[in-house]
């Protein structure tokens, strides 16, 4: 980030999400994800509140306690469609990260920012995303900044039919990135 300082640099970030914690971000997903229709609306609720007990669970206490709590949800429909379970790596990227804001870093970049989002990222809206990123970065002084949307993407750039977490972590699924990605990389941004 020390290059981000400096107006000569350009900066490249897919998927901007410096308006939220990666805790605002999970419970943005869950709520995303459930929709709103009535009959979703009451397994939304517990998964808003399981999604809630995980992210204190990370915050406070033990992956066997976390993991405790998934069993006991395991078989529950809302938990598998729109929670999922973490493992042991997930909750120690979670329990590093939790309270992670990014907020103060992006106030000082300085340098052209390409912002590359996927239409279909379930954990940011493009909307939420790039709203609070452009104030942040007008703070500092910068309004260079560039949002693309990369079309049926998923959080990761890769090609998605929901973009859900069940779908990007399928093992039978082929990850490749989703076209239009590269192409909006090295269509003269990077240059200048």
């Amino acid at each position: 980030m020390a290059a981000s300082l400096s107006r000569e640099c350009r900066l490249y970030y897919p998927r901007l999400s410096s308006g939220r914690t990666i805790a605002e971000q999970d419970l943005y997903r869950v709520d995303r994800e459930c929709g709103p229709t009535a009959c979703r609306r009451r397994k939304c609720d517990k998964a808003s509140a399981f999604a809630r007990q995980r992210i204190e669970l990370i915050r406070t206490g033990s992956f066997e306690k976390l993991d405790a709590a998934q069993r006991e949800v395991a078989g529950q429909r809302w938990f598998t469609d729109y929670v999922h379970r973490l493992n042991r790596k997930d909750f120690a990227f979670g329990a590093k990260n939790i309270a992670y804001d990014g907020r103060p870093v992006w106030e000082r970049v300085k340098c052209p920012v390409l912002v590359v989002v996927g239409e279909r990222d379930t954990i940011v809206s493009i909307e939420e995303s790039a709203r609070p990123s452009r104030a942040l970065l007008r703070h500092a002084g910068n309004t260079d900044v560039t949002v693309k949307m990369v079309p049926d993407a998923d959080p990761l750039l890769h090609q998605t039919k929901t973009g859900s977490p069940g779908e990007m972590q399928a093992a039978d699924q082929l990850k490749a990135f989703a076209s239009g990605y590269l192409s909006t990389l090295t269509a003269g941004w990077a240059t200048g």
